[in-house]
């Protein structure tokens, strides 16, 4: 078994300080972002998003194109209500690859957060386009902007096609 999969296995079973132990006998070079953003996830477990949010930033300082600990800020950011830093991510998040339902809804959700709502309505209707898991996610969510924009008929619209 590789030295990463021992560290996995650790955090699959909770068993956090005896991964976070491995995480530092095992980082070399090479796998140091890797490892960075292990050591994120066990923070995040253990509900350290402060010490969780360093690992992962230091894992894209190491590696700029190493998208996990982006995926992971993301959560982060969401859970801590970070509004604006979840926009930052998921913004780089996107450039990564536009076609991305995922991206595009991750995208509309952080600029509804931020109130930015014609943003997020073009994102979450390029999800909607795109037809990802999200999609009954993203019209709701268009739903509920047209309703804060008083445009009821719009609103139970979109509502409708995302219960069907």
């Amino acid at each position: 078994m590789s030295n990463l999969k021992k560290i996995i296995e650790n955090i699959n079973q909770k068993k956090f300080d005896k991964a976070l132990k491995l995480c530092k006998l095992y980082e070399n070079n090479a796998n140091s972002h890797i490892v960075f953003n292990l050591k994120g996830s066990i923070h995040y477990l253990q509900n350290n998003f402060e010490l969780s949010e360093k690992c992962f930033l230091n894992s894209i300082k190491i590696k700029k194109n190493f998208i996990d600990p982006l995926k992971n800020l993301y959560i982060i950011y969401q859970k801590t209500k970070k509004f604006n830093e979840l926009l930052s991510v998921a913004k780089k998040l996107i450039r990564y690859d536009e076609s991305d339902p995922s991206y595009n809804y991750k995208l509309g959700f952080a600029f509804e957060m931020n109130d930015m709502l014609s943003d997020a309505l073009k994102y979450y209707q390029n999800c909607v386009k795109l037809n990802g898991k999200e999609k009954k996610y993203a019209l709701n969510n268009i739903g509920n902007i047209y309703l804060k924009k008083n445009k009821l008929s719009n609103s139970i619209k979109f509502f409708l096609e995302a219960l069907s």
